[in-house]
């Protein structure tokens, strides 16, 4: 794009702001309320994906030298599809200004065609869900060991290799506290859909309490983290990580899952407010996840 038009556009994006706000009353989704800072908070909730957990034990099976790697070109490839993403909205027909409500099916249906539209929706939607299982797997058994800790128990109904009622204590171990050879719908899954399922009922800017919630209890959990695996290297309790180790296989996989922010962002522009920069925003979101991640895996590795 020359020079020239560029400034056509921008100019004309201008022109439409007084428009563009008005529209915002008149689309029936309400205000366009998400400012620089919960845009930020809502990038990073996104950035950070079910993967996080096992940035340690990753960077101590694949060295650190191919996830850091890794790491960084998912950064930028994330980066860069995002604001390419928001690019195509931008030149969406009457879209300038993000007055529009566009989404991922408006835009593939736009640009590439019905047959393509299609088979685009499927590829999004098996995306979406293998986060989102990954997500709720790991959500409910951390639910489960939050009940086991309080109540020295936590129960599920059990369906292979028995149809039953079950029970597991705090004499279990792994990642789930029952064991491994049972299919069980827990007291964690459970408690857990009763918590998120009422919040799919909320617009995005609806739910921006929860996702400041969740901003502060992740800062937590990353600052716990890191102060533990720094006190367990200070007192000589850590292991030395060579740059490459014996399994790179789960690496791609692993810190894929911890990048899914492009799925919020057709969602945010469209309720983000006109004075919030698109660029800016999605980069400070991807750099201070990235750093983040690799504190966690760095300092971790040496546990």
């Amino acid at each position: 794009m020359n020079v020239q038009r560029l400034s056509d556009i921008q100019e004309e994006d201008t022109t439409d702001g007084g428009e563009s706000e008005i529209n915002d009353h008149l689309d029936g989704f309400g205000h366009k309320t998400i400012g620089p800072v919960a845009s930020l908070i809502l990038l990073f909730n996104n950035l950070s994906g079910p993967g996080v957990v096992g940035l340690p034990l990753l960077f101590q099976q694949a060295g650190w030298m191919v996830p850091s790697i890794c790491m960084i070109l998912i950064a930028v490839t994330t980066w860069l599809a995002s604001s390419m993403l928001c690019e195509a909205m931008r030149y969406y027909p009457q879209n300038r200004g993000y007055n529009s409500r566009i989404e991922f099916s408006t835009l593939t249906k736009y640009y590439f065609g019905h047959k393509f539209y299609i088979f685009s929706q499927l590829v999004f939607i098996f995306a979406l869900q293998s986060v989102n299982v990954a997500g709720i797997i790991e959500t409910a058994q951390v639910m489960d060991l939050v009940v086991l800790r309080i109540f020295g128990r936590t129960g599920g109904l059990e369906f292979y290799p028995h149809f039953q009622w079950t029970w597991a204590y705090s004499g279990s171990r792994g990642a789930s506290p029952f064991s491994a050879d049972i299919y069980v719908l827990s007291l964690g899954f459970v408690i857990t859909l009763i918590l998120i399922i009422p919040m799919g009922y909320f617009n995005l800017d609806d739910n921006m309490i929860v996702q400041k919630i969740a901003f502060l209890i992740a800062l937590i959990i990353f600052g716990e983290w890191i102060v533990l695996f720094i006190i367990r290297i200070y007192e000589g309790k850590g292991n030395t990580v060579p740059p490459f180790g014996t399994n790179v296989s789960p690496v791609f996989g692993t810190i894929m899952f911890n990048y899914a922010m492009v799925v919020t962002v057709p969602s945010w522009c469209n309720e983000k407010t006109h004075s919030t920069p698109i660029n800016l925003v999605m980069g400070g979101a991807t750099v201070f996840g990235t750093v983040l991640f690799f504190t966690v895996g760095w300092v971790g590795m040496c546990w």
